[in-house]
């Protein structure tokens, strides 16, 4: 019996990995309002084509897990940020070119002996767009200072949340996420 409790348990945890790749559009680092891939499954590419970021923020990764970040759409071209690690992980580009698309892997395994980027660089592959998605969320904080999450649908236009956003009409914000 507790066996059985023991290996449900276990399977739970290992189907429970959902990793956040945030973009952040403010220089203040992964502060301030986002757009996110949300439950971004390892390997798959998150990419923008509307909203490049300053600053990535890839939460709840688990250990030994290599991720990148891209310069380019697709998660391809020039891929300066590459990391391995665990929890939360905020890179940015400090103010050089824009990123545009990220992703994650969970490798479960040290990485290869040699030098250590190579390693990490034969873990993650450049991709393409087939099979990148794009953001699903956006969220910024009210004038009270709460979070707000409005989930992207493909009828929701990424330009009208910017619009809304940056010219701080806050009832159209609310209207969009109440939809």
């Amino acid at each position: 019996m507790h066996l059985i409790k023991i290996l449900s348990a276990a399977s739970l945890a290992a189907g429970a990995v959902a990793v956040d790749l945030r973009f952040y559009t403010s220089i203040a680092g992964c502060d301030g309002a986002w757009f996110a891939c949300l439950d971004l499954p390892p390997g798959r590419c998150c990419s923008s084509n509307t909203v490049p970021a300053s600053h990535f923020l890839f939460r709840n990764l688990p250990p030994w897990s290599v991720f990148a970040a891209w310069v380019g759409w697709d998660c391809y071209g020039e891929r300066p940020w590459l990391k391995a690690g665990s929890g939360h992980w905020c890179i940015g580009s400090e103010g050089l070119e824009p990123l545009w698309s990220g992703k994650w892997t969970d490798t479960m395994t040290i990485p290869s002996p040699g030098p250590y980027r190579q390693g990490l660089e034969g873990r993650i592959q450049t991709g393409s767009a087939e099979g990148c998605v794009q953001p699903n969320a956006f969220a910024y904080n009210t004038t009270e200072g709460v979070e707000r999450t409005i989930l992207i649908s493909e009828s929701t236009n990424v330009s009208t949340i910017l619009h809304y956003y940056n010219s701080q009409n806050w009832e159209a914000l609310e209207a969009l996420g109440s939809d």
